[in-house]
């Protein structure tokens, strides 16, 4: 490691919201940082500044360039990026951009880094966005869910419901997979109770949702009862009841 690990989180303080593994990798690849790196003395307040000065001049673009780049990367974050390159693009926008705090582009980002299995990066771009919306809280929770965490899917879908922030159908489906997956009826069933007072009982993969999730807590009953009161149902419905 480069950074002697007890000047890490001062560096993160210093520079705001620029994670300290995005300092690294610029490190790296740019010659003067690198070689700046090795005559600084770590112990001194007074090495931030011209290191945060260097990292700033080794990412520096045109001005002129600031839209075209911004209407890139976004398109960029589409594709399925290698984590050095995804790690890359993410220094970029946070330094340069200034669109760290931009809920489409954190949206992206949290969705390219969860799809490679970074859940911890994608939580920290989660706790930077100022305003958080269900779509964001929908990516943390399928974050979770995808890469296995899922008491902490159900612990975000808490904190969602504790910030006013309402879950939709794109919601009930992921958290009920949670609820399933870790043989969590009791937060099934408020689950469900929570789907029936906003009327999303209705939505088919909210109903499949809720049948796969009776029928893997051992709840025959309750899958049947559901699949009953379905208005619509499909191949996935009536296989989730097969399997059961």
């Amino acid at each position: 490691m480069i950074i002697p690990e007890k000047n890490r989180r001062e560096i993160s303080k210093y520079l705001f919201q620029v994670p300290v593994f995005y300092f690294e990798e610029v490190i790296c690849i740019h010659a003067p940082m690198h070689a700046l790196i090795h005559e600084i003395h770590w112990n001194s307040p007074s090495c931030f500044p011209p290191v945060f000065n260097c990292l700033s001049k080794a990412l520096l673009l045109p001005t002129a360039t600031v839209a075209s780049e911004a209407a890139s990367y976004s398109q960029v974050l589409d594709k399925w990026l290698d984590i050095r390159t995804l790690k890359k693009i993410h220094c970029r926008i946070i330094l340069h951009l200034n669109l760290n705090s931009c809920i489409s582009f954190g949206i992206k980002l949290m969705r390219a880094y969860a799809a490679r299995g970074q859940t911890s990066i994608t939580c920290q771009i989660f706790d930077r966005i100022p305003e958080r919306n269900v779509v964001i809280f929908n990516v943390m929770i399928r974050s979770y869910v995808n890469n296995h965490l899922y008491h902490d899917a159900l612990f975000m879908f808490k904190s969602m419901n504790s910030s006013n922030t309402n879950p939709d159908y794109y919601t009930f489906p992921c958290i009920l997979k949670a609820c399933f997956a870790s043989m969590d009826l009791r937060v099934g069933l408020q689950v469900h109770t929570q789907v029936l007072k906003m009327n999303l009982d209705g939505n088919l993969y909210v109903g499949n949702g809720l049948i796969a999730m009776y029928e893997k807590c051992g709840s025959l009953t309750g899958a049947c009862s559901v699949l009953d009161e379905m208005p619509r149902r499909d191949v996935v419905s009536w296989n989730s009841m097969v399997v059961g």
